[in-house]
């Protein structure tokens, strides 16, 4: 999962569906569309946007001081000066704590699960997905925060609020 930060009333235009250029290119389909519904174009926002994992996003959050509660916000136009001082004051702050060596929990590390297949034997298994985080380094932090920044600098040079979810 993922959180993007962006500007919805950025002005969008219209562009050619990346994915029926995958299938033109490639020759998958003989219409050269992605799939039967797909009008061949798409509207594309003009605006920057950043996207960060849920963790990525909710450790920049918290250290904005920003709710971090379901991962979604809005900030008005008129209040975005106030969104860039917080980035600011992260990126001169003690960013050291934000920094996360990569790791992966692997697969069966959850809760036992119980199943009787179709031939009446009872199996016990532990269930859950492998996880992989790629970690968090400085450099990581300071380009998301500088990101965050010139996305927040559009935003308020054009009076677009910036939303995130």
């Amino acid at each position: 999962m993922s959180v993007t930060f962006r500007c919805p009333d950025a002005p969008k235009s219209m562009d050619d569906c990346p994915y029926c250029l995958e299938a033109q290119a490639g020759g998958y389909d003989e219409d050269g569309k992605c799939c039967p519904s797909c009008p061949g174009e798409m509207k594309v926002s003009d605006s920057p946007e950043v996207n960060l994992s849920n963790v990525n996003a909710a450790e920049i959050l918290a250290k904005l001081d920003l709710s971090t509660e379901d991962l979604s916000g809005r900030v008005e136009a008129r209040d975005l000066g106030d969104f860039r001082r917080r980035i600011f004051r992260a990126w001169n702050g003690d960013l050291d704590r934000m920094v996360r060596e990569p790791y992966t929990i692997p697969g069966g590390s959850g809760k036992p699960f119980v199943m009787t297949d179709s031939e009446g034997v009872t199996h016990i298994q532990r269930m859950g997905a492998t996880v992989h985080y790629g970690g968090n380094s400085l450099d990581q932090i300071r380009r998301r925060l500088q990101q965050l920044d010139q996305l927040a600098q559009y935003a308020q040079e054009n009076g677009f609020a910036l939303v995130w979810g």
